[in-house]
């Protein structure tokens, strides 16, 4: 038995496959800080679908990426950023150069690289 249809107009729609984009990534002190944790932003995060997450994979340079980790960045909606503290007792509390990397994911799960920094970490003032 017939039990009836659906009429349906289907446009033909732009499909998002891009992952986020960023106008930069920067920290709370520049290149170098004697503090023991800094603050990394990812400015004005965009996607058409709308942003989901961003994530900051960080390790420093002393030993390669044995102390890698990811930290999930907060939303500061007053200042469109994403951004998250890095602590250095997180990571064995080295000096030197820190490197933090920042990837945008958007509600369908596209990801893309929004850009990195890298911080000196002079000797820390605990």
């Amino acid at each position: 038995a017939f039990l009836g249809g659906v009429n349906m107009d289907v446009q033909q729609g732009q499909v998002d496959t891009d992952g986020p984009t960023a106008d930069s990534v920067t920290t709370s002190c520049g290149n170098s800080t004697s503090n023991s944790s800094f603050q990394v932003y990812a400015n004005n995060v965009a996607d058409p679908s709308g942003v989901d997450k961003v994530l900051f994979p960080t390790w420093t340079d002393y030993n390669g990426q044995d102390d890698l980790k990811w930290y999930q960045g907060t939303f500061d909606a007053a200042n469109n950023r994403w951004n998250v503290n890095i602590d250095v007792s997180q990571h064995n509390n080295e000096y030197g150069i820190y490197k933090v990397h920042a990837y945008g994911y958007d509600t369908l799960g596209n990801k893309a690289f929004l850009g990195g920094v890298n911080v000196d970490v002079q000797q820390v003032n605990i």
